[in-house]
């Protein structure tokens, strides 16, 4: 929600779940099937950015370290442990 207000035309940006290993953060160019998820990543359908680099690392940068601020570090996550702190964070 927070990258779509810093568009300056009407883009909205999505994200998919963490687990599904197709493109996770996009500006939303319609609903894409299972196979344009998973396909390579320069034939899947894009729209490009109106955001600059610099505005758009420092929103990535703030949403994680907000994000992660009370997080640990570990290695060797169970599901579990990762739906928990997904579940957490919603």
């Amino acid at each position: 929600v927070r990258l779509s207000k810093l568009e300056a035309e009407d883009r909205q940006w999505i994200a998919d779940a963490p687990f599904d290993t197709g493109p996770l953060l996009r500006v939303d160019t319609g609903k894409m099937s299972k196979a344009e998820r998973f396909d390579h990543p320069t034939t899947r359908p894009y729209c490009a950015s109106g955001i600059s680099e610099e505005a758009f690392l420092a929103e990535l940068t703030s949403f994680f370290n907000r994000y992660y601020q009370d997080l640990s570090p570990k290695v060797n996550w169970s599901w579990e442990e990762t739906k928990r702190l997904l579940a957490y964070h919603q």
